[in-house]
């Protein structure tokens, strides 16, 4: 790292370069993570086992859709604005489908209905929002909104961009994350919090 820092700089907040930090101090963030136990077992086996392997973990988020997409439900039961994201169309569909009031935002929809649903959540008139990561994860200001729900992934890189979306400088409210995977998706979860772990370990060691 001493190699690194002689020519990387990494700046998160004004007190990494030697500032006071006021007016740039964020809410707490609060992770919540759900592990599922799928009512069916996997095909051929006894009991529920970690996926291995890509094609593993993708049948794994067909079997488990709507045990997924329920808890989501039942995650976002309640009055504030909640922005929800989704892997598939499947799950996308799903979920506009049991979250009464939800829109969604996929890749097939017009840019002018985008555009109308994007300025219906940031105004409050939409309080459930689903969108992929792909589609909306950079670039985007919700500090209206303070509750995030994504589903379990490898990228360490779109899982931040997602929560950012809401957990960011202008938040007034302590922001709650939910994330949801089931018992054959552990080693995703536990992947992804390594990479977390090590990120944060990083910056840390660029700033020293």
């Amino acid at each position: 790292w001493r190699w690194v820092a002689s020519w990387g700089l990494a700046c998160r907040k004004p007190s990494d370069l030697g500032f006071a930090d006021d007016g740039f101090i964020l809410p707490p963030l609060n992770q919540r993570q759900h592990v599922i136990s799928p009512k069916t077992k996997q095909p051929g086996r006894l009991f529920n086992m970690p996926a291995i392997g890509l094609g593993e973990e993708r049948e794994e988020r067909k079997r488990t859709i709507n045990e997924r997409c329920e808890l989501v439900a039942q995650l976002t039961d309640h009055a504030r604005a909640s922005v929800v994201w989704c892997h598939t169309n499947q799950e996308g569909d799903l979920l506009e489908k049991i979250i009464p009031g939800a829109r969604q935002i996929a890749g097939r929809t017009p840019d002018a209905e985008k555009v109308e649903i994007y300025e219906a959540f940031a105004s409050g008139d939409v309080k459930k929002l689903i969108i992929k990561p792909k589609i909306g994860a950079w670039g985007l200001n919700w500090q209206h909104c303070d509750h995030v729900v994504r589903f379990a992934s490898h990228s360490y890189e779109q899982a931040y961009q997602c929560d950012r979306r809401c957990w960011r400088f202008g938040q007034k409210n302590e922001v709650t994350v939910d994330v949801i995977a089931t018992e054959g998706e552990v080693r995703v979860l536990e992947n992804m919090n390594r990479k977390a772990k090590q990120a944060d370990e990083m910056f840390e060691s660029l700033v020293r």
